[in-house]
């Protein structure tokens, strides 16, 4: 049943997906053919390409938050609830494809800004070279992959808290206005806590082009003493990242469970 439901999460916006971001790597093609002339040609597919860019984020966002309220909080979430399906089936299948969307569309991102910075380098040295660096450096590459992966379920999983709040029944008025405010109370709890809690002192930098775990000043101090570390990995903010996702989506689960008024 989770296959279906996963096969059921991709047919649903696999079309808006591949398009818009097919459109991604069209304009960005285009605006690299076009970039030496600088002619009407070039500056369409320049605005094209920015409205692309800023569709897919648009359509991306969109679609997570359809993904979660059509499906579970409206008159759908009848039918969806009565799947032969537990509730963290159904949420951790919802949470899978929307991870997975959002991966897709970083690659376009990726792919479309080199493509351009290729062409502005006259070479393709560029591009493969990306590759290169890439497949020479497999750590960063799966640490940067983690860090993204795990902001982006964070980000999911306060959608997920937020939508569920707003549809448990004690809320009837300023639905909206009430979402933004528990979405961005709850990210400046938690970066507040990230910062002032500081119980994991380590992170990871890269130091002569290698890859190196150091112990870590408290924030605070770093900053009023002027010493800072670019680091790829904060030890202590992915501990308070997990423990938020799943204090976050226990209380989610628990509402859906218990308290949740379909429309």
């Amino acid at each position: 049943m989770v296959r279906k439901l996963l096969k059921y999460e991709i047919k649903d916006s696999w079309l808006e997906l591949v398009l818009i971001n097919a459109g991604i790597l069209l304009f960005s093609i285009l605006c690299s053919t076009f970039m030496d002339k600088f002619n009407v040609l070039f500056a369409l597919s320049l605005i094209s390409l920015f409205l692309f860019y800023t569709g897919a984020a648009i359509l991306l966002l969109i679609t997570v938050i359809r993904s979660f309220n059509q499906k579970l909080f409206t008159s759908e979430g009848y039918l969806t609830l009565t799947l032969p399906v537990n509730t963290d089936q159904l949420l951790f299948s919802k949470i899978f494809i929307n991870l997975f969307r959002f991966f897709i569309t970083a690659v376009s991102f990726i792919l479309s800004i080199l493509i351009i910075v290729t062409r502005l380098s006259k070479s393709t040295d560029v591009f493969i070279d990306f590759f290169i660096r890439l497949a020479e450096n497999p750590d960063v590459v799966l640490i940067v992959l983690f860090n993204s992966l795990l902001t982006a379920l964070y980000a999911i999983v306060i959608l997920i808290f937020v939508l569920s709040c707003l549809n448990c029944g004690k809320i009837k008025k300023y639905k909206l206005l009430l979402g933004f405010l528990i979405y961005y109370g709850v990210n400046l709890v938690s970066n507040w806590i990230k910062t002032l809690v500081y119980i994991i002192p380590y992170q990871v930098v890269i130091k002569h082009n290698k890859l190196d775990i150091i112990k870590g000043t408290h924030p605070l101090k770093s900053i009023f003493a002027g010493q800072t570390h670019f680091s790829i990995l904060n030890f202590n903010n992915v501990f308070w990242t997990i423990i938020f996702i799943v204090t976050l989506y226990m209380i989610s689960r628990y509402i859906i469970k218990n308290k949740i008024e379909l429309e």
